[in-house]
This record gives structure tokens, C-alpha cells and sequence, in this order.
């Protein structure tokens, strides 16, 4: 597994989240067919509500992290941090910095409240060793309903508008490539449930970085 310097996100809740993508994958495949006029834009809407199904569940043995919903996806926040999950490829191969996920609403917003942070901090580089609170990050995962899962790449996304799709990474750092890290075993079955109540959250709507928000309680 490709795990090199700090992550904003601690591996265990990474792998819990990639063990729901993968799951999601499995679990789907069979359910593809192209003669009902099934098709790969098919399979990631069920990837879509799978993931959306177990999400919760996986992740409420994290006392730190919470989860939020924006435009109809949860968002998983631990500490500053916010993590959601789009495709973005369909093989190990597909460069992850010259691939991005078509979806125009959530992703589209979290690249722009990256980009409203490089406005208010332009000092500052934005990567995730200094990224401030509100930081949002892609869970970039590739595949198709016939290869499964074949890679993740964790993404820091900026852009213009919350209106156009993804066009840039920050940062790109590679969790997992099935071609490498085959013989990886996340957490499947069981132990997954499905998902509890969860309190909806609205997004914040200005970004304040760690140290900011401390003096701002001192005060």
C-alpha cells in the first residue's frame, strides 16, 4: 500500500471507508446488465447508494469523526477534515492527476471552498500537512462493475466555481492500486451495517484554520 508522509485522515478510518467502496463494488457487479441497457453510468449510481447505505455504520466506532450530509452526500469530518467519496477512473493505470469525477454538485463545492481558503490565506500553500479547518478531500476511487476495485487515490480538489465540475488537484496521494497491493484484505461483510440516523450538519460556510479558531475562543 502506497502510504507515504502524514494524512489528514488516520488509516483506520481510511480503511474503513475503502473496505464500504470496495464492498460496494463486490456487491454490485453481478447486478449489471447490458441487456436491460445497464451501463457503467449504471453501476456508480449503485455504488453511490451502497457506500451511502453502509457508510454510517462503518464509521460510528470512531469517536472523532462525524458525519454530515452535502448534496445528498455524507461527508466524513475527522478533526479539520472533511473526506467524501467520488469515481473518478476505471483502472489502476488511469493517471489520478488528469482524472476527476464527473459529479456537479458536492465536488464541485468542496474544490471551491478550497479555493475560498487560498483567498482568505494566500500565504499559506494549500496541502494537507497545513490545511486549515473546512479543508475538503476526494476519495478518488477507479474501477468497473467487471474489474471491481483498482485503485484509490485521496485528492485535495480547488477550483472556481461550485457550479463546474472538478478540473485540479492540490494533491494527490495513492492509498491503494490493485495492481501493488492485491493481496490487501479490507474490513467486508459483517461487520458492516447499515447506516444509523445521522444528524445532518450544514457545511461551514467560512474557512478558519486551527489556529485561527483556537485564538478565536480564547477571545
Amino acid at each position: 500500500m502506497t502510504r507515504a508522509g502524514p494524512l489528514p485522515f488516520s488509516r483506520e478510518v481510511l480503511d474503513a471507508y475503502i473496505g464500504v467502496i470496495r464492498q460496494a463494488y463486490e456487491a454490485n457487479g453481478d447486478r449489471i446488465d447490458p441487456d436491460l441497457g445497464h451501463n457503467e453510468g449504471s453501476f456508480r449510481y449503485l455504488l453511490y447508494q451502497t457506500i451511502t447505505h453502509f457508510l454510517p455504520g462503518a464509521m460510528r466506532h470512531f469517536d472523532d469523526v462525524r458525519i454530515e450530509l452535502d448534496n445528498s452526500v455524507f461527508v466524513v469530518r475527522q478533526g479539520a477534515f472533511g473526506l467524501r467519496a467520488y469515481p473518478i477512473g476505471t483502472s489502476e493505470f488511469d493517471n489520478p492527476w488528469t482524472s476527476f469525477p464527473s459529479n456537479r454538485g458536492g465536488a464541485p463545492a468542496a474544490a471551491a471552498q478550497n479555493q475560498i481558503q487560498i483567498a482568505m490565506f494566500p500565504e499559506a500553500t494549500l496541502h494537507p500537512e497545513s490545511a486549515g479547518r473546512g479543508t475538503e478531500f476526494i476519495l478518488g476511487h477507479c474501477g468497473t462493475s467487471i474489474a471491481g476495485l483498482r485503485a484509490v487515490h485521496l485528492c485535495l480538489p480547488v477550483g472556481t466555481s461550485f457550479d463546474e465540475t472538478v478540473r485540479q488537484w492540490a494533491h494527490v496521494h495513492t492509498i491503494f492500486r490493485a495492481d501493488t497491493d492485491e493481496s490487501l484484505v479490507w474490513p467486508l461483510g459483517p461487520d458492516l451495517q447499515p447506516a444509523e440516523p445521522v444528524v445532518v450538519t450544514p457545511p461551514p460556510l467560512v474557512a478558519l484554520r486551527p489556529n485561527d479558531e483556537q485564538a478565536a475562543h480564547a477571545d
